[in-house]
């Protein structure tokens, strides 16, 4: 048992070097597409010929033998702009999960050099599709500030989130509750919808030397199609929906019927 389990950590740190050397190559190469935001909204696609498309990733055995199961279900994806290390901002894709315990929801995506999970509980997603609400009449009526990105980054509001991140997407072990923000932000002349997700010290029982000690602040955009197409996605009808059709699949999420039973 010993030996299994010494073989067993040996592999995982060979492997989490690799893995980082891999993702670090990655962040560089990306680094080098810029990503013209000089017509953001011209870009965006129509709302209504939005069609969120189901994740259909098998699961893999022998990385759940390694890691443990995947606390978190994903069901849709989409995409929206990230910060990069050197300045700008790129497309980026996401994907929408929820826990299978505490039934938060949120999104799994690559900022700069690591994978990230943010999930928020009900009150937060409440409020971010009231900010997007605001944010568009905002836009509409001429009302947005320039130049004044501290004041507006912040417009609409902090509420508290969860997040979690690792090097890799299936080697997230730290973990932090932090504070997240709405707001809106100018790049090269364009709006956008922004969400500010502050850094926090590495929560986690047992954080390593090879752990990270504290996470970094995160900056997402989004044009008003983008924000639109979040909001709805992370809407407590459209995430109950989904919960309910993956209990299907996935007993012991706990959700029961509510909708009576049919007896004929």
């Amino acid at each position: 048992m010993k030996l299994q389990m010494q073989i067993k950590k040996r592999f995982l740190s060979i492997l989490c070097l690799t893995l980082f050397a891999a993702s670090f190559g990655t962040m560089l190469f990306a680094q080098d597409k810029e990503t013209s935001t000089d017509s953001a909204d011209a870009y965006e696609e129509s709302y209504e010929d939005f069609k969120p498309k189901t994740s259909t990733k098998k699961k893999n055995g022998f990385l759940t033998f390694l890691f443990g199961e995947d606390e978190y279900v994903e069901y849709d994806v989409s995409k929206l702009y990230t910060r990069k290390a050197f300045g700008g901002i790129k497309l980026s894709d996401i994907t929408l999960v929820f826990n299978k315990k505490t039934h938060k929801a949120g999104i799994k995506f690559h900022y700069q050099a690591s994978f990230f999970v943010l999930t928020l509980d009900v009150k937060a997603r409440v409020a971010l599709q009231e900010a997007v609400t605001q944010y568009l009449k905002d836009f509409e009526q001429k009302a947005l500030i320039k130049n004044k990105p501290t004041k507006t980054g912040y417009a609409y509001g902090k509420y508290d989130c969860d997040i979690k991140w690792g090097t890799t997407s299936v080697m997230m072990n730290a973990i932090a509750k932090t504070g997240i923000r709405y707001g809106y932000a100018f790049e090269k002349k364009s709006p956008y919808f922004k969400i500010t997700i502050d850094n926090a010290k590495n929560q986690a029982e047992d954080v390593g030397a090879m752990s990270d000690q504290k996470s970094i602040d995160m900056y997402l955009y989004m044009t008003k199609a983008q924000a639109q197409q979040l909001a709805e996605l992370l809407s407590d009808k459209y995430v109950s929906e989904q919960i309910l059709k993956v209990e299907e699949e996935l007993p012991g999420t706990g959700i029961v019927n509510t909708d009576g039973d049919d007896y004929e």
